[in-house]
Order: structure tokens, then sequence, then C-alpha cells
């Protein structure tokens, strides 16, 4: 008892701010402590993997150390985010010394419940074997209310003569997080598709990995195992049977859920181009011109050609009606000439006026007749090579 009391003199002497009984807090010019997951020293080495790790959910972090001697011990302090000493189970307790076996050791520790910051101290003795302090430190060697700096000068104070080196913790709140499963969200069915992404789990903490419809039932699941030292996750979901459509990608580890829209498609598509449109040319502009030109001078010139046939008709046929007539004069001309007795004047009578009827007849239907016959024939053989022309 008397040797614990002169060696908590000499600790409060060393440590400033730190007095039996006291309830000071650390001095705000304390040096602030870095996050590290590995330190060196010049006999022992210590790596923590992870380095954060979820709080509060029975996650552990693997210490893996070596030391410059083959065997003997090592002595570690962990304390807390509260400033008290924490055994691998998590429970307030004493440090935990650990076998040294070909220069290497390791420790275990699933303290983390709270979040916030660790520090581990390792303790390496000197080349003899040998540590500083005969005394170990246990719960009973921190004062009321010391903080984390404080418990860890202390300790650093104690072994003086020990080299001491430090690795800091972090307790986090659980994450986890879906990576993008495509560019544009779409994933491809009837196929086995990669799905990825984050998680500040232990390693080896599972991922539970479900697709879900649109009414919330379970189509395909897959589990993955987190990777603590990249804090990553990875796992193959099938997707064979698959209906094309919109789901949800669910993905829970026990202490956090994560969820994302994905669209699933029956194969992988491309955009198509639109073809451009095919400009109309000029020239095909003045065809269509030329034949609706075409098309309203044939129809005029029929128009015309049927009113020049209806006015010959009417013209000859008044011509015959004339002939008619004038051979009915000319015939009672020649009965009275021939009543009279005179036999030659019948005869010139007759004569003249057959001449007469049948000249006037000759020239009243034939000749109007036949020109304008001639001249529709002629406009609509040239209409039609026209419009053969133009379609050409």
């Amino acid at each position: 008892m008397t040797a614990l009391i002169v060696w908590w003199l000499v600790v409060s002497a060393a440590v400033p701010g730190v007095v039996a009984g006291a309830t000071t807090p650390p001095s705000a010019a304390a040096e602030p402590l870095t996050d590290v997951e590995d330190a060196r020293g010049t006999s022992v080495n210590a790596t923590a993997s992870p380095g954060t790790v979820a709080a509060g959910v029975g996650d552990s972090v693997e210490i893996t150390g070596a030391t410059t001697f083959d065997s003997g011990d090592v002595r570690l302090y962990l304390v807390g985010p509260r400033g008290r000493f924490l055994g691998e189970d998590g429970a307030a307790g004493d440090m935990e010394t650990e076998r040294v076996s070909g220069g290497a050791f390791t420790a275990t520790y699933e303290s983390f419940t709270r979040r916030g910051t660790y520090r581990l101290l390792v303790v390496s003795p000197r080349a003899d074997g040998r540590f500083a302090s005969t005394t170990t430190l246990g719960r009973d060697a921190l004062p009321t209310g010391v903080t984390q700096r404080q418990a860890v000068d202390l300790v650093r104070a104690a072994y003086g003569g020990d080299e001491v080196i430090e690795l800091s913790l972090r307790g986090a709140t659980p994450r986890l997080s879906i990576d993008p499963v495509s560019a544009d969200g779409t994933l491809v069915g009837d196929d086995v598709v990669t799905v990825t992404g984050t998680a500040n789990r232990g390693d080896g903490a599972a991922v539970f990995v479900d697709l879900a419809d649109a009414s919330g039932r379970t189509v395909t699941t897959a589990e993955a195992d987190v990777d603590a030292a990249s804090g990553t996750w990875e796992v193959d979901l099938d997707l064979v049977g698959v209906e094309p459509g919109s789901y949800t990608l669910f993905a829970a580890d026990g202490a956090s859920r994560a969820s994302t829209t994905v669209i699933v498609v029956s194969e992988e598509t491309t955009p198509t181009e639109t073809p451009a449109e095919t400009p109309v040319s000029a020239e095909s502009d003045a065809v269509d011109d030329a034949r609706e030109t075409v098309e309203d001078v044939t129809g005029a010139a029929l128009a015309n050609g049927t009113a020049g046939l209806e006015a010959a008709n009417e013209t000859v046929g008044g011509a015959i009606g004339g002939d008619a007539s004038a051979n009915a004069t000319a015939s009672a001309n020649a009965t009275e000439t021939n009543a009279s007795g005179d036999g030659g004047t019948n005869a010139s009578a007759n004569g003249t006026a057959n001449a007469t009827a049948e000249g006037g007849g000759s020239t009243g239907g034939a000749v109007p007749g036949f020109g304008v016959g001639a001249f529709v024939a002629a406009l609509v053989v040239v209409a039609l090579g026209v419009r053969r022309h133009v379609r050409r």
C-alpha cells in the first residue's frame, strides 16, 4: 500500500493537471491526439484492423503486433472516450497482458459500445524483458473524473523507462450504403449481376441483399460479407427469371439499412438515332409544278375542243337544213317549169338547183367540222407528249 501511494505521488508530479483526488479538467493546451491505425516504435509495432468500427453492435477490432524479441509479454491499455480503462470484453477493467510468440502477438477487442475515440497503448519492456514499473495500472489507479488525455499521460509516466506506442481507434454510428448499380440505374434481367456497397462493420459481418417488387414481395436475395480492411462488401445477385420492371434493392446488416430503386430490363439497349429528314429538292418542286400546269392546259384544251365540236355540229346542222330548203325550192321551180313544157329549161333548172343545193351543203358542213376536229386532236397529242416528258 505504501508503495502504491509513493507511485501515485510520483505520477501526480510527472503528469500536469493530475492530483490525487482531483477532478480538474485537463489543460486546454494539451497536445491533441491524432487518429492512426498503425503505430511503429523501436522495439514494437502494432496495427488495428479496422481502425473505425460500428459502435454498439458487438463488432471487434483485431490488434496484431511484432516485437524485436522472440518471447515475453507486452501490456495493452485501452482507454475509452470517458477516460476509463476497458478490457477486451468492453467492461471497465485492468490492463491486458498478451504473450509474445516468435516475435508476434495478437489481441481482439470488443469494447466499442460508445461512439467516439479510443486510445490503445502498447507497452514493450526493456531489452532485458523487464518493465520499468512493477505496479500494474488498473481501474483503481485512475482518479474519479480523469479525462482520456490524462489517463494516457498516466500510463506513459508510469512506464517512463519502457517504449510505449499509441493507436487511435474510433467507434462510429453504424453505416451501410449501396453503390450505384449502373450509370442509368438499370440491371439486365435473366443474368447474374454484381452489387457492391460500403459498411463500417467488423470483418465478416453479414450484409443481406434483397430485391423487392412494387408490392414488397422479395423476388431474389443474396448474402455478402464485409471486408473490414476496405470497408466494402460485394455480392452476386441472380436475376434469372426476374421480369422487367421497377424494383427496390435493399441491403441490411442488422444495425443499419440502405435501399435504392433499380430498373430491370430485358436486355441492354443502346439509343437509336432518328434518321434525318430528306430535304425536298428544287427539281422535285419544279416537276410537281410542271405536272399541275400540264393538267391545267390539257383540261382547258379538252374543254375548248368540246365546245368547238358542239359549235361545229350546230353549224353542220344549220347547213344541212339550208340545203334541204334550197333543194325543195329548186325542185318546186323545176316542177313549175316542167309543167310549162320546156324540157331544156327543166333540165337546166334541175341541174342548177341540185348543183347549188349540193354545193351549199358541202361547203356548210365539211370544211368547219374538219378544222375543229383536227385542232382538238393536235392539242390532245401535244398535251400527252408534254405529260410523258415531265414524268420521265
